[in-house]
């Protein structure tokens, strides 16, 4: 769409192909940078990638494999169940507390219907988050305990209009709060 106002077959296929194959972002560069129509390329990107994500789940080659993942892995085993989780309970929302964002992104992978909120004391952490599929980054303040981190993220969840008072959400961190590499917990948590 450098100089034409509508996309060719090729220009859809290949955002099309991107998001079938699990392509966490999309970038425009020259439509974008130098062509007549960078506003319309990006609606144009948006809305076929909308479309796309639409077929997604029913296209996608990886599922048998996901599903039988089996692990020894702790914070693999983790992802693979907040999945599972989330699909038995129509879990509105998974939310991590990550210090380095491997949690949200070992989510992400299975591609849940639920919204991933990934809050983060890190500002690091949370501009890396922001490009992962489905994965909505919140920056919070550093926190000691699990019952306040679960408090601080489902309020911030809630403000941001994710969830609302009454929706079951999966919350899932690392205990000890705040060290890398530890996540090792999953609750159940109604919202207040």
């Amino acid at each position: 769409m450098l100089e034409n106002p509508t996309p060719t077959r090729a220009e859809i296929a290949d955002i099309a192909n991107a998001i079938f194959d699990g392509a966490d972002a999309l970038l425009l560069t020259s439509e974008t940078a130098i062509g007549n129509y960078p506003v319309k390329s990006v609606e144009i990107m948006s809305k076929t990638a909308q479309e796309a994500e639409k077929w997604f789940e029913d296209l996608r080659h990886d599922k048998p494999k996901l599903e039988n993942i089996a692990t020894k892995d702790i914070p693999q085993a983790i992802a693979k169940s907040c999945w599972d989780l989330s699909k038995c309970i129509g879990a509105k929302a998974i939310i991590t507390s990550t210090a380095s964002g491997g949690t949200a992104r070992r989510i992400s992978r299975f591609r849940p219907s639920a919204a991933i909120i990934a809050t983060t004391p890190e500002e690091k952490t949370f501009h890396r988050l922001s490009i992962v599929w489905g994965v909505t980054p919140i920056v919070i303040p550093q926190v000691n305990t699990t019952d306040v981190m679960i408090h601080v993220a489902a309020e911030r969840a809630k403000a941001s209009g994710f969830v609302r008072t009454g929706d079951v959400v999966i919350v899932t961190s690392g205990v000890p709060c705040g060290v890398v590499g530890t996540t090792n917990m999953i609750k159940v948590h109604e919202v207040e």
